[in-house]
């Protein structure tokens, strides 16, 4: 389990406390990331999935996103596995995004719920973005959607690569101005590293290098890639042969 769980655990208690302000809880000392806590209206409900009676409440989180314009936001949990996310525009609420994702890490409170949905500066542009965990595995990969702000609304990050809006472990490079990703398996599957320049609210892939160990028992095919045309192109492939004295 990543260091992270703890890290986690640490503030959980604190979002609580600010759940109703939604104030932020800092969670870094190296980069602002704020776990964005729901209200609750009833009490924990033990028979349920993760302790949430849906027939009687659908917990609320509101909050604001700083930047070069104050962006109002909500999201709404429709059921353990459902969100439902909307701005406010002219004092109405406009539902921009719709998503499933997996509670995991998540803990209930009489109070509220502590989610891994999370504000911060994920591009250092000054405008607070939302990244948002929705799945993961026993490998500790984390699945991400990333909603971009610019300076007027959330822009989903879309992977041109993969047409998929998921990202693998996704870090910024501030230097360099790309998102770094990573996809971890088990000895047998598919591990890669990949590389997007980010300008805006458009990724475009730059290079990805790959480990096959799935495809053949006794063999890990190595693929390197590059972009093109928003789409990754093999270049070379190269293969090691494995279980040989």
């Amino acid at each position: 389990m990543k260091s992270q769980h703890l890290l986690f655990m640490l503030v959980l208690c604190l979002v609580f406390i600010q759940c109703k302000s939604h104030q932020k809880a800092t969670v870094s000392d190296e980069s602002d990331i704020y776990m964005i806590g729901f209200d609750k209206t009833a009490p924990i409900n033990h028979n349920s999935d993760i302790g949430i009676d849906w027939e009687t409440e659908k917990p609320v989180a509101e909050f604001t996103l700083e930047g070069k314009n104050k962006l109002t936001y909500k999201f709404e949990l429709l059921n353990d596995s459902t969100a439902v996310l909307s701005q406010q525009v002219d004092n109405n609420w406009q539902q921009q995004d719709k998503f499933e994702f997996q509670p995991w890490l998540w803990m209930v409170t009489e109070e509220g719920v502590a989610s891994r949905f999370e504000i911060k500066d994920f591009n250092q542009d000054g405008n607070e973005d939302l990244v948002c965990l929705v799945a993961s595995n026993v490998n500790t990969n984390e699945w991400v959607y990333i909603y971009l702000n610019d300076g007027k609304k959330l822009v989903k990050l879309y992977n041109t690569a993969d047409s998929s809006y998921i990202w693998d472990n996704p870090q910024y490079d501030s230097k360099r101005k790309t998102i770094n990703t990573e996809l971890f398996s088990s000895a047998y599957g598919i591990a890669n590293t990949a590389i997007y320049k980010l300008e805006g609210v458009l990724a475009t892939p730059i290079e990805k290098n790959e480990g096959d160990s799935a495809t053949h028992a006794d063999a890990i095919i190595h693929n390197n890639y590059i972009g093109e045309n928003g789409k990754w192109k093999l270049i070379k492939t190269e293969t090691e042969k494995i279980g040989e004295e």
